[in-house]
């Protein structure tokens, strides 16, 4: 009996075997308070019976029927507790606490929900999920009006699901699963209501991280959606010329360069560029990071001879503020080598391309990608320039790397 007991709980639940048995032994009784089943409607369309189970629900287990009405600010598929639980801090409702703090409370509240079928386990990704037609029920039926704490919350388990160390790194697939939940936030529903009215809250702090996340996983629309409103929110709250709102402007023309919509970029960078040389001088390296890129858009734009005065402004700062062999410094060296090149440039293009290969290989190594990166860019000017014994020498380094790591 024990056995059948516990496989039936474990075939609703993310919990291991293992789990099980050491939250076994700590409470005997896993699941007292929730031996539910499902009834049965007859005759009724899927709205109706959704909502006579919801009904019978929130009379049976009130904890897991507002966990449903929360999940439809979320995405509807890998849903775990860990992503919940990141968001619970000392202003969480009752209800949340016990639903959501400890495991087992969180796995037997999704367990009533999966009995109720308004959600699946998936014993194989730890995860739970939701049929996108239920979803729409939840979001729709459930949630008529928006509600702001439930939307916070989503975000805050966002937010905080983000390791800030990770900055350069959320494009990598450990983070796949949680950028559909943050692309939810854009949801026009939510963006259009007053959630982002009146109020200073964390949000447009932590903003950043979010849109760095879904930037970096490629959902371009709902950041630009989040970071149009962190920029409002910024301006109301702390005032246009603020180093974070200039931050957030100079975010937004890196989100539309990368869209390709460049002269919505061109203001956005222009913008950022005045208020940092007023606020942080012209020689900050947030001021010369926007100078450099500028000079990337204007490249891009084909305005090849404002790109140049850009480049040589950021790299004579970047050697002021930084030094010659800082990793920003070279960057900026092989843009402006890049640059010289379209220009027709072609001897200042190779000084620029051997410092920036000179420089790569003594702080990044001779197998780096930008230190790759670089030797291609010099080995194919040299072929233009009719150099080909320098050429293959460089092109020949190249292919040894690639066959190493083939």
């Amino acid at each position: 009996m024990a056995l059948t007991t516990a496989g039936a709980y474990l075939r609703k639940s993310t919990l291991s075997f293992e789990q099980y048995l050491y939250e076994y032994e700590k409470r005997w009784n896993i699941n007292p308070q929730r031996p539910l089943k499902l009834h049965e409607y007859r005759d009724r369309t899927l709205y109706n019976t959704w909502d006579l189970s919801y009904a019978r629900l929130k009379n049976d287990d009130p904890d897991a029927a507002q966990l449903l009405k929360l999940l439809a600010y979320f995405d509807n598929q890998h849903i775990w507790h860990d992503l919940l639980r990141a968001g619970i801090s000392d202003h969480s409702p009752e209800w949340l606490l016990n639903a959501a703090v400890d495991l087992v409370d969180f796995e037997n509240a999704m367990g009533t929900l999966v009995d109720y079928c308004f959600v699946e386990v998936h014993s194989s990704t730890l995860t739970y999920s939701m049929h996108a037609c239920v979803h729409d029920w939840t979001f729709g039926g459930l949630n008529k009006i928006i509600d702001t704490q439930s939307y916070w919350y989503a975000f805050d388990c966002i937010a905080n699901s983000i390791n800030k160390e990770d900055w350069h790194f959320l494009g990598h697939l450990r983070y796949a699963h949680l950028a559909p939940h943050a692309a939810r936030l854009a949801r026009d529903r939510f963006v259009q209501s007053d959630l982002f009215q009146n109020t200073l809250h964390n949000w447009i702090y932590k903003i950043e991280y979010v849109t760095q996340l879904l930037s970096e996983q490629v959902q371009l629309v709902a950041a630009g959606v989040l970071l149009e409103r962190a920029l409002a929110g910024k301006e109301k709250a702390l005032g246009r010329d603020h180093n974070s709102t200039l931050y957030t402007v100079h975010n937004l023309g890196d989100l539309y360069a990368h869209q390709g919509k460049l002269d919505e970029a061109e203001q956005m960078y222009i913008r950022a560029l005045a208020g940092y040389e007023k606020a942080l001088g012209r020689d900050h390296t947030w001021t010369l990071d926007t100078v450099n890129n500028l000079g990337i858009l204007y490249r891009d734009q084909g305005k090849l001879d404002e790109a140049e005065q850009m480049y040589i402004r950021a790299l004579a700062g970047r050697e002021r503020a930084l030094g010659r062999d800082h990793a920003s410094t070279l960057n900026t060296v092989n843009n402006l080598g890049i640059l010289y090149r379209a220009q027709g440039k072609l001897d200042e293009a190779e000084q620029m391309y051997i410092r920036a290969l000179a420089g790569r290989e003594r702080a990044l190594g001779r197998d780096h990608t930008s230190t790759l990166s670089t030797a291609n860019n010099l080995g194919n000017l040299y072929r233009a320039q009719g150099k080909l014994d320098r050429a293959e020498q460089i092109f020949k380094r190249i292919g040894r790397k690639q066959d190493e790591c083939s």
